[in-house]
């Protein structure tokens, strides 16, 4: 029998058994693997922050509103529109009775006014 045949596993340049490096390979490549992953799970979770941020930003910039704004919104574009048409709400019938009101006491304070400082004969 030769030498090589007399040995039972063969060995690589720093004398190690095949299986015995390959063992050692895989788990060499095992840790890169794991750590690749947590990496990437590391990146995924900056990522996450990033993203929550991001949304927090933007609705500082852009308000979305509740539903009570949208129905005040929607309100407000109603009454624009009907004073764009001439409709008048009744809180501003109300304000402008209210003006007329006082501009008629005024006018009869002054009607007042003159007929006391002229007497009629």
């Amino acid at each position: 029998m030769t030498e090589h045949s007399t040995h039972s596993t063969k060995t690589n340049k720093k004398g190690r058994g095949v299986a015995e490096s390959m063992g050692s390979g895989m788990e060499m490549t095992k840790r890169k693997v794991a750590e690749v992953i947590s990496q990437a799970k590391e990146s995924l979770k900056i990522l996450g922050a990033l993203e929550k941020e991001t949304m927090a930003r933007a609705r500082s910039f852009v308000r979305i509103p509740n539903a009570a704004e949208r129905r005040r919104l929607t309100n407000h574009r109603i009454l624009n529109s009907l004073k764009k048409l001439g409709v008048a709400t009744q809180d501003e019938v109300e304000a402008l009775e209210q003006k007329v009101q006082k501009l008629e006491s005024a006018l009869n304070a002054k009607k007042e006014g003159r007929s006391s400082s002229h007497p009629s004969s």
